[in-house]
């Protein structure tokens, strides 16, 4: 066999390698790429060294100066470079996204490898094999243009124009290159000026750079400032090369103050196919407001303005879903750069309110958006417990007030609550006190809720009070939960006459002003109830585990139940001097309320003896305690209702629990009238459960729980004609 022949074979069988490589580069799976791009590059520095070493480096030298076209690469390239070279690049013309990504990574690493290729010949051969001609159609133009793209993006990419052979000149072809590319299609502005901002950061750091970018500078103004991709990259060039370019204010008006309209104008234009993000150039601008930049000193100090003329009256005042889509964007992007004060620049009652309404609109073009700027707004002011209350107040003041879509339409609580639920959730043992001092505070007249007047502003305070109580993440402890539980009783049973600095429950430092309303009262009232349905089944509020383990649902930490500890506070609070009743307490509830605290203190010693809650005697005690300490405050409420019950339940518990001794001789007496009686009596727990079952059909929530919790206690004593008295009912 000749020695060409030999030659002609092994490069055959080398080009089959290569060829093989590359066909693999546009498998889908990515390990399946990764591993063909390691095995291609090897192979075609192993190719491209052997080649090099049958030329000295004078010839080697001397051939890359001489290299002027694409063609001429075959002096100073192996065979199998040039064609693997041409190979991507036609390559990146694909419509398929796993071949481009294959094509456009290994033709970086390719350039970075071989960085010594000539700029001319690498240039010209990206133009010649992503060419467009008038023939092709409109998808194929596409793929071209994007492969034309992308193989200039990997100039970049591989740090192949930061090479010293790179000239201005160059550099200068590049630009006006990609310009063109602008202006050949409108939907390649956006990737383009993508590039354009890199471009910018490598021209930074080269000899020649000012000059690059002071001649797209001109280039970009030639071309008009009438979107963001053009004044953003005006922009970006000036905070590269500021002293260059000096006072931009001729060149870009705009800037100025005065012409932030029509700064807002431009900032809200999107050209077609423009990706989702927010724009560079709004990241250049808000930037500057935040960080010292070369720009910083025309925007800095006048965010409030920017903001104001820019964002809430242009983007948010738009009845275009488009232009509030970038308002929210922009929203997003400076939240997590605010100070403190700054906030509430951006949280505007226009803006919170677009938020709001798209947040509640589930099928709405914005509602994704709208919820990550909720989600954003309750991490901005998650570390400042005080931020977090004076939201809260601004956005609940935004509740009866029109909403974003029109005059009609006014914003619900319901509403509100999906963007200050995370606000409340954020929310310490310290931010919760402080806010229920802040409630207090709109209560008694101290303080007021945009938009509402006292009145309103109380009902809403209450409200809120009783929100606090329902949500379990914010019982931090048993203060909260006090607070809440003293403000309710006050409000519902007492006039503040006299304000006590001294005093430890908060509400009787101050007198309200003007006195609370009926309906405030009875607001309270209802709230008062509630809570004390909900504390029925409240696990002891302790950050100790250890401490609730054995604790029963409905107690505090040391083992007195919530109604209990209501109670108590109640009988201390008609011993205050600087307070009195709403209504007087007839002298028959006033004592058959004292004879029932005997009777709680009676069952509080016999639970005490027995110790072990396992005890079968102690769920009884336990069931009628419940029954009396909730009897008591429903007698300050609703007396004529309540009489009847609390000595239903008094008679049980005598004969059940607590039998009165008696003589002989009156036990004699009691059997012969019990004889003579033609009337059936019934047994003192058909007689319970007759009233618990009486409850159950009762309005009030409290009444139907504490039946439910009652039966479950006195499960030992019912008796079977007990349960024929539930089966008749049920059935």
């Amino acid at each position: 066999m000749s020695t060409n022949s030999i030659e002609d074979n092994t490069k055959s069988s080398k080009l089959s390698t290569v060829a093989s490589f590359i066909q693999n580069l546009t498998k889908e799976d990515p390990q399946a790429r990764e591993n063909s791009i390691i095995t291609l590059l090897s192979n075609l520095v192993k190719f491209q060294n052997e080649f090099q070493d049958t030329l000295s480096t004078e010839e080697f030298e001397k051939d890359l100066g001489e290299v002027k076209e694409f063609e001429q690469l075959g002096l100073i390239l192996h065979s199998d470079v040039i064609y693997t070279l041409k190979r991507l690049i036609t390559g990146l013309n694909s419509s398929r996204d796993d071949a481009r990504q294959g094509f456009a990574l290994t033709l970086t690493e390719l350039i970075r490898i071989f960085n010594f290729i000539p700029f001319s010949p690498l240039f010209n051969g990206i133009l010649k094999f992503s060419k467009i001609s008038s023939s092709m159609k409109s998808e194929e133009t596409r793929n071209n243009l994007f492969g034309r793209l992308f193989s200039l993006m990997s100039l970049n990419q591989s740090d192949y124009l930061k090479q010293s052979h790179i000239t201005l000149q160059n550099w200068e072809l590049l630009l006006s290159t990609l310009l063109d590319l602008t202006n050949q299609k409108i939907f390649m502005s956006d990737s383009v000026y993508s590039l354009f901002y890199k471009l910018v950061e490598t021209l930074k750091d080269l000899s020649f750079g000012e000059d690059a970018l002071f001649s797209l500078w001109k280039l970009n103004l030639e071309t008009g400032l009438e979107y963001p991709d053009e004044l953003g990259l005006a922009l970006s060039i000036y905070n590269a090369i500021p002293s260059r370019i000096g006072a931009i204010k001729e060149d870009i008006p705009i800037i100025r103050l005065d012409q932030w309209p029509q700064l807002a104008n431009i900032l809200a234009k999107q050209k077609p196919f423009q990706k989702s993000g927010l724009h560079h150039c709004w990241k250049i601008i808000l930037d500057s407001f935040f960080a010292e930049t070369p720009l910083s000193k025309y925007f800095k100090s006048q965010f409030s303005q920017f903001w104001n003329v820019v964002v809430d009256e242009y983007l948010f005042v738009s009845s275009l879903n488009e232009r509030r889509f970038i308002g929210f964007q922009a929203l997003n992007y400076v939240i997590a750069k605010l100070s403190k004060d700054q906030l509430n620049i951006v949280f505007t009652d226009n803006t919170l309110k677009k938020v709001i309404h798209h947040l509640n609109r589930s099928d709405d073009d914005l509602h994704k958006m709208a919820s990550i700027t909720a989600e954003k707004i309750a991490q901005a002011v998650q570390e400042d417990q005080s931020s977090s209350i004076s939201l809260l107040v601004r956005l609940h003041s935004l509740g009866g007030v029109k909403s974003a879509s029109g005059p009609k339409e006014k914003i619900s609580q319901s509403a509100i609550s999906k963007i200050t639920d995370p606000l409340m959730s954020n929310l310490n043992e310290e931010g919760v006190l402080n806010y229920i001092n802040y409630l207090n505070s709109i209560f008694i007249g101290k303080e007021t809720v945009p938009g509402r007047d006292i009145s309103s502003g109380r009902d809403w305070s209450v409200n809120q009070l009783f929100l606090i109580q329902k949500w379990a993440k914010l019982l931090h402890s048993e203060q909260i939960y006090d607070q809440i539980l003293e403000f309710f009783l006050i409000h519902t049973f007492f006039t503040i006459k006299n304000e006590n600095a001294k005093s430890k429950f908060i509400p009787l430092k101050s007198v309200p002003t003007p006195e609370p309303s009926e309906s405030v009262r009875k607001l309270c009232k209802d709230k008062l109830l509630a809570t004390l349905k909900d504390s029925i089944k409240l696990a002891p509020l302790t950050t100790d585990k250890s401490s609730t383990s054995s604790k029963r649902k409905g107690t505090r930490v040391d083992g007195k139940l919530w109604v209990q500890h209501a109670v108590e506070l109640l009988d201390k609070l008609k011993k205050d001097k600087n307070i009195e009743l709403v209504e007087e307490i007839d002298q028959e509830v006033e004592e058959i309320i004292k004879s029932t605290l005997t009777k709680v203190k009676d069952i509080e010693k016999k639970k005490n003896k027995l110790k072990d809650p396992n005890h079968k005697d102690y769920h009884p005690l336990q069931a009628f305690l419940t029954l009396f300490l909730h009897q008591i405050i429903l007698l300050h409420i609703q007396p004529e209702e309540s009489l009847n019950s609390i000595k239903d339940i008094e008679i049980c518990y005598t004969k059940l629990i607590a039998p009165v001794k008696i003589t002989r001789s009156k036990a004699k007496k009691l059997k012969e009238a019990e004889e003579e009686t033609e009337e059936e009596e019934l047994e003192p727990i058909d007689v319970l459960v007759d009233l618990l079952i009486s409850f159950l059909s009762q309005p009030s929530t409290l009444l139907r729980e504490l039946a439910t919790v009652t039966f479950t206690e006195l499960t030992d004593l019912i008796t079977k004609s007990s349960l024929e008295l539930l089966l008749e009912v049920i059935y």
